[in-house]
């Protein structure tokens, strides 16, 4: 009988519901070097939960801001927006919030790859974005 409660408590299966959120971002250039510096604007939350891919990648965060969205941020708590903080009722007011995170373009290998964006609300979609090749002067890279 014991094994048979072992056994049980084994197969339990725990189901948790996570909320995902649509993130619109955008990059300020397409293509760049190792060690450049690329700017994303769009759908954040604070700089502490947020993370960037490239190429596989994790990259680290060098500069976050939040321009104007304090007004965005009230109305959002005096509307009750939803867990995306999606409301209509503040369409107009957070017009103005732009919300930009900065980081460096990782040693990775060159060619097509994507920039994701994660934090609390989710995932955003891949955006294409090339690594360039570092000129290292040698005629066998061309």
């Amino acid at each position: 009988m014991l094994i048979l409660l072992f056994t049980a408590c084994i197969n339990s299966v725990i189901t948790v519901d996570y909320k995902t959120c649509p993130m619109a971002i955008e990059l300020d250039i397409t293509e760049a070097l190792p060690g450049e510096v690329v700017t994303i604007t769009g759908d954040m939350s604070e700089d502490f939960d947020t993370s960037i891919r490239v190429g596989g990648a994790n990259v680290a965060v060098v500069d976050f801001t939040r321009d104007e969205c304090a007004d965005c941020d009230s109305c959002r708590i005096f509307a009750d927006c939803n867990e995306c903080e999606a409301c209509a009722d503040c369409t107009a007011t957070c017009a103005s919030c732009v919300q930009t995170v900065t980081f460096i373009v990782p040693d990775v290998d060159a060619g097509q790859t994507a920039v994701v964006l994660a934090n609390r609300y989710g995932t955003s979609d891949s955006v294409p974005f090339t690594v360039l090749a570092v000129d290292t002067g040698d005629d066998t890279n061309r």
